[in-house]
């Protein structure tokens, strides 16, 4: 990983995750969207048909037939960095979050995002997995199959719950102790009962899904090469809106494409393009308590009039 400057900065050990108690189980409902496999060709082509492939590309995750978002303030627990480090990252990602219109937690706010960076992350998640079962089993089974059998540079595990018109959960169902070290996660004690308050028609809900808790974990031998402002767009536009990074829209500009560039020893991306940055201000500006089908065409809609100015 490289700094603003170029520097090369040197690769750091995490110990090893810490075993806790067996929690109570939560079974996780999320619904993924079949997604088109059509290419983007911005160049030429209609910024109607070029934001509406650029979208169904990113394969959104629904939960509840839902696209979900922060609700609460974001508050970041940085796990395995060098001090200074840490805070560039931090930096960097809040004041992005801030960009696109969601707000950031104080100083001494509970953490509600852990991102780690880790040697061996396969083996962190499964300490994660064996040490909290009951936990682990509370984010969705794409994302804990992604993070225990994929081989991602970053991991990502989001956990959502539902929310009614009023912003209050729906239902709780007991306290869990997070695993030591990773207090992000006691968010995920709220457990959801999935489906309620869902009106008659296709578009109609009066719930509405919120990121409570979630852990990125980074493999640092995957981040040489990469600028902080580079590694801290990418997770942003991963952490803020919870799309996987093994999809990236063909031929649109996007952070997502970051790592793919690091492999080919390709310039690779250092910010949030206009078309990352128009999705996410779009996801946040969409009505929250709606199905996904309404909520795309809200994104499409603003990400067409964003990307439309000079």
């Amino acid at each position: 990983m490289k700094s603003a400057s170029g520097a090369l900065l040197p690769l750091f050990l995490l110990s090893a995750f810490p075993a806790t108690a067996t929690e109570p189980e939560r079974p996780g409902v999320e619904a993924e969207e079949k997604q088109a496999n059509e290419p983007i060709v911005v160049t030429g082509q209609d910024i109607r048909d070029a934001t509406r492939s650029f979208v169904k590309q990113l394969r959104i995750p629904e939960y509840g037939g839902q696209y979900a978002r922060w609700e609460a303030p974001l508050c970041l627990q940085m796990i395995g960095w060098q001090k200074e480090h840490a805070a560039n990252v931090k930096s960097l990602i809040e004041r992005l979050t801030r960009e696109i219109g969601h707000d950031v937690a104080g100083a001494d706010c509970r953490p509600n995002m852990a991102i780690v960076l880790s040697p061996d992350p396969k083996r962190f998640v499964d300490q994660l997995r064996k040490s909290a079962p009951r936990i682990f089993t509370r984010f969705s089974r794409s994302q804990r199959r992604a993070a225990t059998e994929g081989n991602q540079p970053v991991r990502l595990l989001l956990g959502a719950r539902d929310l009614n018109k009023d912003g209050q959960p729906i239902h709780f169902a007991g306290a869990l102790a997070p695993p030591p070290g990773l207090e992000a996660l006691g968010g995920i004690s709220e457990s959801i009962v999935r489906g309620g308050g869902v009106g008659n028609s296709r578009i109609g809900t009066t719930v509405k899904s919120d990121f409570v808790a979630g852990v990125a974990v980074v493999d640092v031998h995957a981040i040489d090469g990469a600028t902080f402002e580079g590694l801290s767009s990418y997770l942003a536009m991963r952490l803020l809106s919870g799309v996987p990074g093994s999809r990236i829209p063909d031929g649109g500009e996007t952070i997502l494409q970051l790592f793919q560039a690091l492999g080919e020893e390709a310039q690779p991306p250092t910010k949030l393009s206009r078309w990352d940055m128009a999705f996410l201000r779009g996801l946040y500006g969409s009505t929250a308590a709606a199905r996904s089908v309404q909520q795309r065409g809200e994104i499409i809609r603003s990400m067409r009039k964003s990307l439309a100015l000079p």
